[in-house]
This record gives C-alpha cells, structure tokens and sequence, in this order.
C-alpha cells in the first residue's frame, strides 16, 4: 500500500467528527445523531467495505434516496481512498448502467426505492458490479454487515492526488461524461464554499435537494462548520416550511423550480419561516422577476452560486448583500468571481473580452474526463476550463450569463440568448415558467419559439407575451411561435431538458441550427 500524503477529504471528515463530537450532525424523520454517532456509522461502514474485499482505489457507486447512511457511504469511501460515483436516482437502468462500465465500478449501494432500478443496470453490465442494499433484503445489507465491526477510529488512506469523486454530467446532449476530482480539488472546493458562506456558526441546514446531486454540496462544510444537516427524502414545499418552522433552519439549498413552488405554497404567508436567514440558489437560471418576487416576501436571503460539476458550485457568488431590489438590473447576475478561482471572459480568438465564454483555473477545477481525452482536450484548453457559458461583464465587474453557447439562437443574422426571452416572458404575472428554443426556418434559418407554463388560474393569449417579449426587448427577440404546455420536460437532474423539446422540430434536419 503506498504510503499516505496530503490532505485528503477523509481527513477532513475525521477532524469534523472529532471536533463537534456532541453536538447534532444529522436529523431525518426524528432521528437524531450526534457526530460520534456518524462516526460511528462510518466507520464501521469502512469495516464493512474492507471486508467486502474492496480496497483503495476500487470505485463505489450509489442510487438511494436521501438518508444520514447516504453520506456515510460518501464519508467512508473518502477515508478509505475509493472512488465514489453518486447515481441519479431517476435516471434510467440503461444510462446508469453506461455509468458502472465507464466508471468500472465493483461495487453497487442502493435501497429499497431504487434496488429494481440498480438491479436491471447491473444486469446490463459486461462485468457485474457486487450490490449491497441500505434497507430491506433484496441483496446483501451494508448496514447489518456493518453492525458487526468495530466503530473506532479508523485513519485516512488516501493521498491528496487520488481521484476522490467521478460525477457524470447529464448526457442530454449524447454520452455521459466522467468529471474526475481529485483529494486536493474537493478540499479545494470545500474550503472555498466555507470561505464563502455566509452563515453563523454551526448552522441549521435543510437539505431536500438528492444527496446524489446537488445536495453533496453541503454536507461537508456544514459538518466543517459543526452544523446539523436536516434531510428530507424529496422536495415538498408544504413539508420544507413545516421543518423550517419547527427547527429553526437558517440555511437551505434549492434549484429555481423550488423557490417558485416555495413562493407559490399556500401556505407560506401564515407560517413563521423568520429563521431562514440564507438561501443558496444555482444549477439553473433564475427568472429575476420571480427573485424580486421572492426578495420582496422573505427578504434579503438570498445567495446564488454559479458553477458547474467540473468546478463544482462556486466559480462566481451573488451575496445576499448583492441582491438589491433597487438595482433590480443585478438581479439577472451570477456574482463576481468566488475566491479561489480566476475567472476570464474569452472571445472566440481566446482573447479577454467584455463578453464571451466564460472560463476558469483554480484548484476545483477537474482533473479531466474519464476515459474521454477528446472531451477532455476541447474543456481544458490553454490552461483554462471552458465552461459552454457565455456572460458579459458591467463596470462594477458583475457577469450576466447570457446562454449556453449551443443555446443561442442564429435568427436572421441576429444572436438571440434564449435566457433573455425568457426572463422577458418571466415578467408577464400569468408565466410560471418559459422555455425557449429555437426552430428551423427558411428565411431566417431560426425561429424564436417559446414553450409557456401559466399559473394556475392564469390566461394569457400568445399574442399579449409576444408584445411584452417586444416591448422589452426588441422585435427580433419575439417569440414566432408560443406554445403553452402543463410542464416543462426535465433531466434527471431537473433542469430543463432543452434537447427534448428541439427535437420534434429537427427531426431529420441535418445540422441542429439554422
């Protein structure tokens, strides 16, 4: 075994147990522990793993939902010095399944909600991984094995060059990529996330978000902090405002989708949800109309990171300060650049520019993508990661993301940002939630055309969203064509799957622009 070097997360997570050992780490449904009692969990469950016959460097995967044993798995593998590969546990047998071989993992974690699922991917495997379960008897049971080890302290084994994390990205637009980071990236990004926050010490956190996504941002500096993690097994806005009130939570984290279903729950004006003093917001844009909508009804909370799972959550941060509805303008911003990174606007010379795609270096940036040198080459170029997203930059140095790169539209001669017609739909009261694309055209080679999802009770005719998308933006940037839809179609990550709705409209075409 090579001799341990560096500081791994492991060992972050061993001074986190050690350091707030009495107080509360994580609450689910009542139950209750205290940082001796995770490590405890956790360090059995390294036991249970080496008795499986794994060992550093072997690679874990794991589609669950929510629970304090999810991240233990994470904890554990962390100071054994495996790779651990979370799966989206609504994602399809099939993608998961690309997943296990591209990852070449040995070994599957899963629970009763997701055991059938888990159980087809692996049977779509050439090597078959092993699968233990978390609950019930469907296969071998990680907990109960566990229980028969030892919970002592168990020292870290990895070194700080060992690949830490293999997340893949959502594959919407064809083959999944690997993103690999390394010990020392994901202390990185965890020191610069406990830099950033602004919070009190030992925070209350909410977590609805799945830990196989989004939720893995928090754990961590939370339990660097000494605060407790609250888990919910899914998203209910009712639900979330109960556990607000009841705990006192401070902080929590949620996708735009959820702030507006916040906003919307009906019972939100009659509960007391004053504790909640930090709300952390990315992983999508943000219709400002609804930000403003939510600044005006539980203050001045909000903070929006900007990042993206190859430099995971906070290459740019828009503070709570920052978001001044007297300069509502700045609520279309992500923020100016995160502490830690060095952030760069670059034409398609590669020249710096007012606008342009934004790219990145720093020590959170991925190591590359597994077993894609291709992909990899085209993202880190000349020193750089090229993120795929476009900004400009004002005179105070904040960024306006203006689109994807492949989300721009080509009408007329003319670049529409999807994300510009959107947020000019946004502000009509009757839109809920707007997609635009665009769609083949013979004149113009693309057409403006937004997919609408009205408020409940709301009616708006297409010609009225046409005008105000006009009046605000100009004639070019008006939808040609509107179409109002129940809901928007989404990837398993829950963004807005772009792709599924362009498809119908180029289908046969040879070239996805005009």
């Amino acid at each position: 075994m090579l001799a341990q070097s560096g500081v791994s997360i492991g060992h972050l997570i061993v001074g986190a147990i050690d350091t707030f050992s009495e107080r509360t780490a994580f609450v689910m449904d009542g139950r209750r522990l205290t940082y001796r009692q995770f490590g405890d969990i956790v360090y059995r469950f390294c036991r249970a793993l080496l008795a499986l016959g794994l060992k550093r460097g072997d690679a874990l995967a794991i589609v669950t939902s929510n629970s304090p044993e999810v991240f233990a798995v994470r904890c554990a593998c962390a100071i054994l010095g495996m790779t651990y590969t979370p799966l989206n546990a609504r994602a399809t047998a099939e993608s998961h399944a690309a997943i296990l071989t591209d990852a070449d993992v040995s070994i599957i974690v899963t629970d009763a909600s997701c055991v059938a699922t888990a159980e087809r991917a692996r049977a779509l495997c050439d090597r078959k991984p092993r699968m233990v379960t978390l609950t019930g008897a469907e296969a071998e049971n990680l907990i109960a094995l566990s229980e028969r080890q030892s919970g002592a302290f168990f020292a870290p084994a990895a070194n700080e060059s060992d690949t830490d994390l293999v997340v893949y990205t959502g594959g919407t637009t064809g083959r999944a990529k690997g993103v690999m980071h390394s010990h020392k990236g994901s202390v990185w990004a965890s020191f610069m996330n406990v830099v950033s926050w602004e919070s009190v010490p030992g925070p209350q956190v909410l977590l609805s978000s799945p830990l196989s996504h989004s939720g893995l941002l928090l754990p961590l500096p939370t339990m660097l902090k000494g605060g407790t993690v609250h888990l919910l097994p899914g998203f209910d806005a009712e639900r979330l405002i109960d556990v607000i009130e009841k705990e006192q939570i401070d902080t929590t984290l949620m996708v735009p989708s959820m702030i507006y279903a916040l906003l919307d729950a009906p019972s939100l004006s009659r509960r007391d949800v004053s504790s909640l003093s930090y709300l952390l917001y990315g992983g999508a844009p943000i219709a400002p109309a609804r930000l403003g909508d939510g600044l005006e009804r539980l203050g001045q909370i909000f903070c929006q990171l900007y990042g993206q799972t190859e430099a995971p959550n906070i290459i740019a941060q828009l503070r709570r300060d920052q978001h001044d509805l007297s300069k509502p303008e700045r609520l279309a911003s992500c923020g100016k650049p995160a502490a830690g990174v060095e952030v760069s606007l670059l034409d398609e010379r590669g020249q710096p520019a007012d606008e342009g795609e934004i790219c990145v270096r720093g020590g959170l940036v991925m190591d590359g993508y597994r077993n894609n040198p291709e992909a990899t080459a085209e993202a880190l170029r000349d020193g750089w990661l090229h993120t795929g997203d476009v900004a400009r930059r004002d005179g105070e140095g904040f960024l306006y993301i203006v689109d994807r790169k492949k989300d721009m539209i080509i009408s007329g001669g003319f670049n529409i940002y999807s994300k510009e017609v959107e947020d000019a739909l946004a502000e009509h009261p009757a839109v809920f939630q707007a997609a635009v694309i665009g769609t083949p055209h013979e004149k113009w080679g693309e057409a403006v055309m937004a997919y609408v999802v009205v408020r409940p009770g709301e009616k708006v005719a297409p010609e009225e969203l046409m005008a105000k998308v006009k009046a605000l933006k100009g004639p070019h940037m008006a939808p040609k064509a509107i179409e109002f839809v129940e809901a928007l179609p989404l990837t398993a990550v829950g963004k807005v799957d772009k792709p599924a709705l362009r498809a119908p409209h180029w289908s046969g075409a040879t070239r996805q622009v005009g």
